[in-house]
């Protein structure tokens, strides 16, 4: 029987595609089969261990998925997805908030009454307890408020049962509570198995297929930051765009400006010009804005701001259709009615701002000043003039205005549209 000598597993295992191929370097150190082991880097291979119990789910009745955030071989962590909530182990613990609360009293009852003042807990926070002298049966537990006031808060199980101190040693001095550190998201515990992730560096990207697809952003062990993905430029676009003319005439001219940023040349979205307030918005398909003399006009881009109610519509970009004097249906960006039957009532508020400003002036000269207040990181703005319903560039502008001198538009060169391909209910990645 031949025998051989393999210095090295470093290559794991491998496919059975490759097992008479002895012609390849890395079949001397690879394995046909490797079940419940850890290949080393330097090459042995070692059996993998057990699991340990770290500490209970938030709900013991509610499917719970884990899932590895793994920054470099040192700062590991595993991310715990429950029903709207996230929370974080690290090095075989909790993470906690990083903000203990002095505890200066435990009575010897049922249950067990914590005192720590100004404590800011709330009715099912979970909180870690440690230091505590006297009634050391307490220590290295993590427990549930309940029943919570300004100073005190009682202590119960994750079961919601009330945790019995009367047969406790005597509470002498000393410990602290501490919050364990979470995270709200929107994922129930129906879709948290849906969800798909990939990660890259200190960001985990995040998609399901009812939600905006997100970003969980760590900064640090306590400190994780879910936010949905913005399809927009990160440059902020002008506000306040006017169009003032030297002439005057019968020749309708408009307008619209953007920002440039310094870092990486980008280009903001189309600046936004004196906006009309809003009176109502109809929770229909698709939704009717009353905007009293709104002077605005069909196919117009807008943008809808300050909303209260039906937040669904605020800091998006519509095309107006149907306008009367006060009032004008909601289009998106590609003409098709918005869906609006199932958004928030409207309450009260918001402002609907014309993306574009527009001058009445002669035909033979031009000579039009526009201004705008300037976006916070530009270093310079582009101005774009329409003809034949497409805005072509006019110039450059390193200061906060500027004039046309019957400039021609190039229409090869147009300013950023909004486009985000991922709207309404049920249509995200």
């Amino acid at each position: 029987m031949t025998k051989t000598i393999q210095s090295s597993m470093s290559g794991g295992e491998v496919s059975p595609a490759i097992g008479a191929r002895v012609d390849i370097a890395k079949y001397k150190s690879s394995l046909e089969t490797c079940e419940n082991a850890f290949v080393q880097v330097h090459g042995g291979v070692s059996n993998r261990p057990g699991l340990e119990y770290i500490a209970e789910c938030v709900s013991g009745t509610l499917a719970t998925r884990l899932i590895p955030f793994e920054f470099n071989t040192e700062q590991t962590y595993i991310l715990e997805f429950g029903n709207l909530y996230m929370r974080v182990v690290k090095d075989g613990e909790q993470v906690l908030t990083g903000t203990a609360k002095t505890i200066t009293g435990v009575t010897a009852a049922d249950p067990g009454v914590v005192t720590a003042a100004s404590h800011g807990f709330s009715d099912g926070d979970d909180v870690y307890i440690t230091g505590v002298l006297g009634m050391t049966e307490l220590n290295g537990r993590t427990l549930r408020v309940a029943n919570k006031a300004t100073n005190t808060f009682e202590l119960n199980d994750y079961d919601g049962n009330n945790i019995d101190t009367s047969s406790s040693t005597a509470y002498s001095s000393a410990g602290t509570a501490e919050a364990v550190y979470e995270v709200v998201t929107p994922y129930t515990t129906a879709q948290v198995f849906d969800i798909k992730f990939t990660q890259s560096a200190d960001v985990l990207t995040i998609t399901h297929p009812s939600h905006e697809p997100a970003e969980l952003t760590r900064t640090g062990d306590a400190a994780f930051t879910l936010t949905d993905i913005t399809f927009t430029p990160e440059q902020t676009f002008p506000t306040g765009v006017t169009v003032g003319a030297n002439t005057t005439g019968s020749v309708t001219e408009r307008y619209v400006v953007t920002a440039v940023n310094e870092d990486d040349a980008e280009e903001s979205l189309i600046g936004i010009a004196a906006g009309t307030s809003i009176t109502a918005i109809t929770s229909a398909t698709p939704p009717v804005v009353t905007a009293a003399s709104h002077g605005l006009t069909n196919l117009d881009e807008i943008e809808i701001q300050g909303v209260t109610g039906m937040t669904e519509v605020n800091n998006l970009r519509f095309k107006v259709a149907s306008k009367t004097t006060n009032t004008f249906e909601l289009q998106s960006l590609s003409r098709v009615d918005i869906v609006g039957a199932s958004y928030t009532a409207y309450s009260a508020n918001g402002t609907v701002y014309p993306c574009y400003d527009k001058i009445t002036n002669g035909a033979a000269t031009k000579d039009n000043t526009i201004t705008w207040t300037a976006a916070t990181g530009a270093i310079s703005y582009n101005i774009y003039r329409e003809k034949d319903g497409i805005f072509g560039f006019v110039g450059r502008s390193e200061i906060d205005s500027f004039t046309d001198n019957n400039i021609d538009a190039d229409l090869e060169d147009t300013p950023p549209k909004f486009r985000n391909p991922f709207t309404g209910t049920d249509n995200f990645p």
